[in-house]
C-alpha cells in the first residue's frame, strides 16, 4: 500500500492494475515477524487504521504490507 500524493490516496497495485482504498475499507495490516492486524482505513486530518479502540496513524512516505 503506497500513497498516492495527486490524489489523496492510499493505494495498492494489483496485477490488474492500481486499486484505491477508500474510507472504512477493510485491511489486514502486516506488522512485521509474523504479526498482522485486521483494521480499518480511515481519513481525519491524516489518513490512519483503527483497530477497535486503538488508532495506527498512516506516514505518507512509507510503504505498507497489506491483504485486502
Amino acid at each position: 500500500m503506497a500513497y498516492n500524493r495527486e490524489d489523496d490516496r492510499w493505494e495498492v497495485q494489483r496485477l490488474s492494475g492500481v486499486y484505491a482504498l477508500h474510507c472504512g475499507d477493510r485491511v489486514e495490516l502486516n506488522l512485521g515477524e509474523g504479526l498482522s492486524r485486521v483494521g480499518r482505513l480511515e481519513m481525519d486530518r491524516v489518513w490512519y487504521v483503527t483497530f477497535g479502540s486503538i488508532s495506527y496513524y498512516l506516514r505518507e512516505k512509507q510503504t505498507y504490507r497489506i491483504a485486502i
